[in-house]
């Protein structure tokens, strides 16, 4: 019995001692885990902040990235306008050159209507041949002292520069000739008033100077014929500038008859006066010639 007890005892160290032992192996790796895991967790510790250090660089990259992208987009909307800009840049320059082109027709036609108006002009200058008496002509055609006017009697020369003087206020105030006011050259208003001034001053030039002429001409037979030559000059005149549409006012073409019949009135009275001179003459000469007759006879019977 004694032998089982101490088999017992023995047994029972041993169980005590492996227990010891295993324990204290357990107990030597939970240590050693535990130094890894003291290691680990310091490591993830670090890991942890460089991860924060590295969120917060990221989110400073990730705003600079915003602001460039914010940038990048403002850039973009400015040159998707300046591309609609472009766009209607090129549009509106097809337009100008259009426009140019349109005008340059317009100037060729212009250019073209005042060498004809200037050729027209020559002819009429030729035809008349007034070269000579140009130093005595005023700016829009206007004889101050038609070489009619000297020959006629003091009241019909008076009524003449009457008429002539309203012919020169309607020149003044630019209703001798008229034309539209939309009447459009071009965009530039200035060159608009140069063209069309210039093509009145040609018409009223032509038309006066060969009225003149027509008038200093007239005589009884041709009164008639002269005021058909006026019409129809202020008709050719106005077909010539048909492009601008300018045309004589009916009320200066009316003075210009007035005119012309107030020279006829005149010749027509002085060719009455002439024929009544030559009457009074022959009246004259008859009784010469019966008072002489008479003194002969009575001297014959002496």
């Amino acid at each position: 019995m004694d032998y089982n007890i101490l088999v017992l005892l023995c047994l029972f160290l041993f169980a005590i001692l492996l227990t010891y032992v295993l324990t204290k192996r357990a107990a030597d790796k939970k240590v050693g885990q535990y130094k890894s895991l003291n290691e680990a967790l310091t490591n993830t510790q670090k890991e942890i902040e460089l991860l924060a250090k590295n969120n917060e660089s990221i989110k400073q990259s990730t705003a600079i990235a915003k602001k460039e992208l914010e940038l990048i987009n403002t850039e973009t909307a400015e040159l998707q306008s300046l591309k609609g800009q472009d766009d209607s840049l090129k549009l509106n320059i097809q337009e100008q050159h259009a426009y140019l082109e349109t005008v340059q027709s317009t100037l060729n036609e212009l250019n073209t209507n005042i060498e004809k108006g200037e050729q027209d002009l020559n002819e009429l200058m030729s035809d008349i041949d007034l070269y000579s008496r140009l130093d005595e002509y005023t700016a829009l055609g206007h004889f101050e002292l038609p070489q009619y006017l000297s020959e006629t009697s003091t009241r019909y020369a008076e009524e003449i520069k009457d008429i002539r003087q309203q012919q020169k206020d309607m020149i003044k105030d630019k209703t001798a000739i008229t034309f539209p006011e939309t009447t459009v050259i071009s965009n530039d208003k200035s060159f608009n008033k140069k063209i069309l001034n210039g093509q009145v001053k040609l018409m009223l030039i032509a038309f006066n100077i060969e009225c003149d002429v027509l008038i200093g001409k007239i005589s009884p037979s041709s009164f008639g014929r002269t005021l058909e030559r006026i019409e129809k000059l202020a008709n050719n005149l106005e077909k010539s500038a048909a492009t601008f549409e300018c045309g004589f006012d009916l009320d200066y073409i009316a003075l210009k008859f007035e005119e012309c019949k107030l020279q006829y009135q005149f010749t027509l009275k002085k060719q009455e006066e002439i024929a009544e001179q030559k009457l009074i003459k022959e009246q004259i000469r008859e009784v010469k010639w019966s008072t002489n007759s008479g003194h002969g006879f009575m001297f014959a019977l002496k």
